[in-house]
């Protein structure tokens, strides 16, 4: 066994001499870490490419429409059109299985989660010509009243509303929340398997969304901002949506070991949940116990994929304790400034093991909940204001199931160098 990827053993200390690779390792191996490489990367290679590309004079009129219309002045980011860019074809590359892999990411679920929608056979009466898919319905009109073609009844696939829409709180953030993106924005993991009628949108800062083609890349694997009136707008076609409740703060209590979350200050899922109660374009055809749900998730392992130094920490010495105060000011002016942080990471690299930007191979189980039905309380009504005493309330249950989660699974999924579950804000 690797010196990264002991499950049990932790490494306290670090190697005086470098840590290569072995010469002789598994092809599988070889491309699992140049998937994570590539896409830990992807950020620079993509926006690398849209600069690249205004070399060609020939590509100007395509790099100005993209430019324009695509970037400039597209909004769908955060006005709830982030579903009409989600590309079951990127999502279901064969390269993110590698991704998966690499740690491996794998998904387990507490209880059944009832599908939002599944596909039922329905007649209808459609046009009996294949110009339907690619002709406006204007036209097929206009083609109808002169008897060039007609309609008629058929048996296809519609997708019928069956069970509630969800809000899945992801725990921890960790540095850049893997779960998340191996788990949910790929199906590496299987998610659609996993979780079947139910699409689910990855929310994230609306500052990813400023770096052309990066930006089209993340909307593709199913990502968007993390705005309210964005997540409410999806929520309304009742798509289910991830947040990372933590945010960028709880990434600097990420370390290997520690469960750290940052939770008691975050209501505003909360809220969301309570405020998209019996607001949908879809009405529930079957019987359905709830509209929304909030889903706890917690992710084990996600704090132990990158080596920290830990700002928090006790200072070793006095020297130490200046560079600790001066990172620690740093991450928060940087927080505050630009919505996110850079915690500082020690990890490996393409052929030794103990210095680089790439995360270690340790595992990562992302555990589902059980589902909490939300409805208005205290005489609230779908569409009143709601009130600090919902919040609290469903806060309450929200942090006492989640409690339960972590005690349920750590010791089928924590090293026995982890600590407990703390919530530390």
């Amino acid at each position: 066994m690797s010196y990264e990827c002991s499950p049990n053993e932790y490494p306290k200390y670090r190697p005086n001499n470098m840590v290569r690779v072995p010469i002789k390792v598994p092809w599988k191996r070889r491309l699992e870490t140049l998937v994570v490489m590539v896409h830990s990367t992807s950020l620079i290679l993509f926006t690398f490419l849209y600069f690249f590309l205004w070399c060609f004079p020939i590509l100007w009129p395509v790099m100005i429409i993209y430019t324009v219309f695509f970037y400039l002045f597209d909004r769908t980011p955060v006005n709830g059109r982030s579903p009409s860019r989600y590309s079951s074809f990127i999502r279901n590359l064969g390269i993110y299985r590698y991704l998966s892999s690499y740690f491996p990411i794998t998904l387990h679920k507490t209880v059944e989660l009832k599908p939002t929608f599944l596909n039922k056979p329905v007649e209808k009466y459609v046009y009996d010509t294949s110009l339907r898919y690619i002709l406006p319905e204007m036209l097929l009109s206009v083609l109808s009243r002169l008897h060039i073609i007609q309609k008629k009844p058929k048996m296809i696939q519609e997708r019928v509303r069956t069970g509630p829409k969800y809000i899945f709180g992801y725990h921890p953030h960790g540095i850049i929340a893997m779960g998340v993106t191996g788990g949910f924005t790929m199906e590496g993991a299987g998610i659609s398997n996993f979780l079947p009628g139910i699409r689910c949108f990855v929310s994230t800062l609306i500052n990813q969304f400023r770096l052309p083609f990066y930006r089209d890349y993340l909307m593709s694997l199913g990502v968007t901002s993390v705005t309210k009136q964005n997540l409410k707008a999806i929520l309304k076609q009742d798509y289910s949506v991830l947040i990372v409740v933590g945010g960028a703060e709880e990434s600097l209590y990420s370390r290997p070991g520690l469960n750290s979350i940052v939770l008691n200050r975050r209501k505003g899922f909360i809220k969301l949940a309570l405020e998209m109660c019996g607001s949908s374009d879809h009405p529930i055809t079957e019987s359905a116990d709830d509209d929304i749900s909030l889903v706890p998730v917690y992710g084990f392992g996600e704090n132990n994929i990158y080596d920290v130094y830990y700002t928090n920490g006790e200072p070793t010495n006095e020297n130490d304790g200046y560079l600790r105060r001066f990172l620690k000011f740093l991450q928060l002016w940087l927080k505050r400034r630009s919505g996110f942080t850079l915690p500082v990471v020690i990890s490996r690299g393409l052929f030794n093991y103990d210095f680089g930007f790439l995360p270690f191979r340790r595992p990562i189980n992302v555990v589902f909940g059980r589902p909490i039905p939300v409805k208005r309380l205290f005489g609230r009504k779908p569409g009143d204001a709601v009130t600090d005493k919902e919040v609290l309330y469903y806060h309450k249950l929200y942090v006492q199931n989640l409690i339960a989660l972590f005690e349920e699974n750590k010791e089928k999924y924590l090293a026995k160098w982890d600590k407990s579950l703390n919530i530390v804000e």
